[in-house]
């Protein structure tokens, strides 16, 4: 069987014991549940995806009414889908009375096919290419083609790319053998031309390591989701690309349109990551780069697994210390969007980026400073309250002594001008 792995969140209302039961309401997400009910409401019928907000498939949303009705204790279940912006008529057209998507599999993508023949030779014990083609030939995929021919040469020119790059190996009697870098690739949940162009990258990461220059890596992988360049901005970022191209490590496409166009939009998410690294205002970042919450934080999120797997990679090829201690050090501020001098506050729970820079403004510039401050001190700094402060000392194993918080005025108000 094909599965698509699931790679969101399932939400849960935050109750008391049984509350959520009593009330009458469990909310989830419908990914992975089977959970039968009387009614069901679907709140939205579009979410967010690698192209902005999409309508959620017909085949989905008539999966999720077909919980309505409980097995042995109702003769019937309601479905409501609650209409929006959206015109009832329209909801009514393509969710109730519409025909479901055609199934495609997922190994139609290059992606995927990559990643999934590698992981069944270095996962699953696929032993030879025989043994490959016998198990493709076995799936939705092929399935649905009925070409084994085809099959069989796309397999094969896999299979020539893994040993090319040395994922895997072939002894004498043509049987496969994982090499460390197929086996953490896999591990890794990595698209295998994912893992090549960082293995390709490294010597010049070695030669000049910045952040720029990883973060446009990252952004030129196909595991990223990298913005798009709008021909109002590509003078911007090409002049941007041209003052910056010392720090690259890819020389600029000039001369191919499709290859020059992404190599833009990934300049324009590498400058957005630094941008954030730098502790450029949430506000102003989307407002600059034109997006949504969403695309900064599946941009954040995806920038965060990849810094992880180009470390771990980066790792089985005898790496320079001073090399991985800063890609570790980088890692952390994609995750925190701080400047290295707040790396060590941030390593404080219920610490990010703002109360951090409030903390080192404050003159709190370490875990030290913490340490040795008065908790009235303390709580004068814009964001930490009593609740925070009680997190850090138990942090540090200490009971928090009873002070008394003093009202703080709230920034923009007339009791900031007033104090």
């Amino acid at each position: 069987m094909e599965e698509e792995e699931y790679s969101g969140e399932v939400y849960n209302l935050e109750v008391e014991e049984e509350e959520s039961y009593s009330v009458g309401f469990v909310v989830h997400n419908s990914a992975g549940v089977n959970l039968p009910a009387y009614r069901v409401i679907i709140r939205d019928t579009k979410r967010y995806s690698n192209f902005g907000w999409s309508d959620i498939p017909v085949l989905e949303i008539q999966q999720m009414m077909g919980r309505a009705g409980r097995p042995k204790y109702d003769k019937e279940g309601q479905a409501i889908i609650i209409a929006k912006t959206e015109k009832p008529e329209d909801l009514m057209k393509k969710y109730i009375f519409g025909k479901p998507e055609k199934l495609f599999s997922m190994l139609s993508n290059e992606a995927s096919f990559r990643s999934q023949v590698l992981a069944l030779i270095t996962n699953f014990g696929v032993k030879n290419f025989k043994e490959l083609v016998g198990f493709l030939e076995k799936t939705f995929y092929y399935h649905q083609r009925k070409n084994l021919e085809a099959l069989e040469g796309k397999a094969k020119d896999i299979v020539y790319f893994l040993l090319e790059n040395e994922f895997i190996d072939i002894d004498l009697n043509e049987q496969f053998i994982p090499l460390p870098f197929g086996i953490r690739t896999s591990q890794l949940y990595l698209d295998p031309l994912t893992a090549k162009k960082f293995k390709d990258a490294f010597e010049k990461l070695e030669e000049n390591p910045n952040a720029l220059g990883i973060f446009q890596l990252l952004a030129s992988t196909p595991d990223m989701a990298s913005l798009r360049i709008r021909r109002k901005e590509q003078e911007d970022i090409l002049d941007y690309a041209y003052e910056m191209e010392g720090y690259l490590y890819q020389s600029i496409p000039y001369w191919e349109d499709y290859k020059f166009e992404k190599f833009l939009g990934e300049v324009k998410t590498a400058k957005m990551l630094l941008d954030w690294i730098n502790e450029v205002p949430d506000v102003r970042i989307l407002e600059t780069y034109d997006i949504d919450t969403g695309d900064l934080y599946r941009i954040l999120e995806l920038a965060d697994w990849l810094m992880y797997s180009l470390i771990e990679l980066y790792k089985l090829s005898s790496p320079k210390r001073e090399v991985l201690d800063f890609l570790n050090r980088l890692r952390l501020r994609v995750k925190y969007g701080v400047r290295e001098e707040l790396l060590e506050l941030t390593s404080l729970p219920m610490i990010g980026r703002k109360r951090a820079r409030a903390l080192y403004n404050a003159g709190f510039k370490s875990v030290e400073d913490i340490i040795k401050a008065k908790p009235s001190e303390l709580l004068k700094v814009e964001g930490i309250g009593a609740g925070i402060l009680e997190k850090i000392y138990q942090h540090f194993g200490v009971e928090l002594p009873k002070v008394r918080e003093k009202k703080k005025a709230r920034r923009g108000t007339l009791d900031e001008f007033l104090k």
